[in-house]
């Protein structure tokens, strides 16, 4: 599924992740090639609009096992109360529960638990997918995040950490497993 000329992602995984504006850079290391968008600007802006719905965006938050194990032991609360069942077991069993469609844990704009945050929060405003049998993208959302074209251009070392943040939530992922993560 890599166009053979610059092998670049094809038009199939460039429809899915937002390209027009972008090239792409690899990531190599790993058992599998990752492209990233090359040239992005993006700054924090604290406005925890990736914490919600939009108008245009029914925001899921998925949890692994090993976040929802970590989230109950850190706030005291039992599952249940703070995330549903997916249908999803194998990879998120369970998604984060909203309130008056925001995330659960969110007060005032605020994450009560940004330092445990789930990975999908960690990936905000990327996502990972899988581009070809052997490759993997970390693509930009397509909402209007007010971070986007913001800040500095996001580097090479940027990316590299989440996968490896990715990489080390989910051990024994393996490319052909992924259909879309982080999403």
């Amino acid at each position: 599924m890599l166009s053979s000329s610059r092998r670049t992602p094809d038009s199939e995984s460039s429809r899915i992740c937002r390209t027009s504006a972008h090239s792409w850079g690899k990531l190599r290391g790993w058992s599998m090639v990752v492209f990233y968008p090359k040239g992005v600007r993006w700054a924090c802006h604290r406005c925890a609009m990736c914490c919600a719905n939009t108008s245009t965006h029914n925001r899921t938050i998925r949890l692994l096992q090993d976040e929802i194990e970590k989230l109950a032991r850190v706030t005291g609360r039992k599952e249940d109360e703070f995330s549903e069942p997916t249908n999803d077991e194998q990879l998120y069993p369970r998604m984060m529960k909203k309130r008056g469609g925001k995330c659960f844990f969110l007060r005032d704009d605020l994450c009560l638990v940004y330092d445990n945050r789930p990975l999908t929060c960690a990936f905000y405003p990327f996502f990972l997918t899988q581009a070809s049998a052997n490759s993997m993208k970390i693509c930009l959302t397509p909402e209007a995040c007010p971070g986007l074209g913001k800040g500095e251009v996001i580097q090479r070392d940027y990316y590299a950490r989440l996968l490896q943040l990715a990489l080390q939530k989910m051990p024994n992922i393996t490319v052909p497993r992924v259909r879309s993560l982080l999403e």
